[in-house]
């Protein structure tokens, strides 16, 4: 059970799972995300309290870690989890350069090395690509709760950190986002 079944504001219809024109898949989705407090990662998730503090190592006393020191074998249990993005010129469009094996289950497509935009269809396209632009502006980590549900399928609460990585030069180039999933039935 997730922490969010007695919460009404989530009480919402379910949109069905449908591919758009081009091949883009849209698993059907709850409307409605959260953003929380990054103290709550640790009630929430182990994988991604990991990836939160080998952040926080890499950024040390800095403002974000640098995107050279980052090593995937240090968060070796959690690779199935992630899903990592490098950051175009512009800003507006991010290459899937990791998908997890779990995350693309969930996901229902298979990202890595493909454009964001390519291969996820509306409408939630329109919410990663926000929060990534955000996470790319602002600087700064955002953990987020929302529900993926399929008609007589299952529900999926699951939470997603992002996390900013800059490239010594003009800004943010890489944003890592740890995932923890749980399922509920119909």
């Amino acid at each position: 059970m997730g922490m969010w079944d007695a919460d009404p504001d989530r009480q919402q219809a379910v949109i069905p799972p449908r591919e758009d024109a081009i091949g883009r898949v849209s698993p059907g989705w709850v409307t409605g995300a959260v953003e929380l407090p990054l103290t709550d990662i640790p009630a929430i998730s182990a994988e991604i309290n990991r990836a939160h503090a080998y952040w926080c190592k890499l950024a040390g006393t800095g403002d974000l870690p640098f995107w050279g020191d980052f090593n995937p074998l240090r968060l070796r249990s959690v690779l199935q989890q992630v899903m990592l993005y490098r950051c175009q010129p512009g800003g507006r469009r991010f290459l899937i350069k990791v998908m997890g094996e779990h995350v693309a289950d969930i996901m229902q497509f298979q990202g890595n090395g493909r454009m964001l935009d390519e291969v996820m269809g509306e409408p939630n396209l329109t919410d990663v690509t926000r929060w990534l632009k955000e996470v790319q502006a602002s600087r700064r980590p955002r953990f987020i709760s929302k529900s993926l549900a399929w008609q007589s399928r299952s529900y999926v609460d699951y939470w997603v950190l992002m996390l900013p990585f800059h490239n010594g030069e003009d800004g943010i180039c890489h944003i890592l986002s740890t995932f923890h999933f749980e399922y509920r039935p119909v």
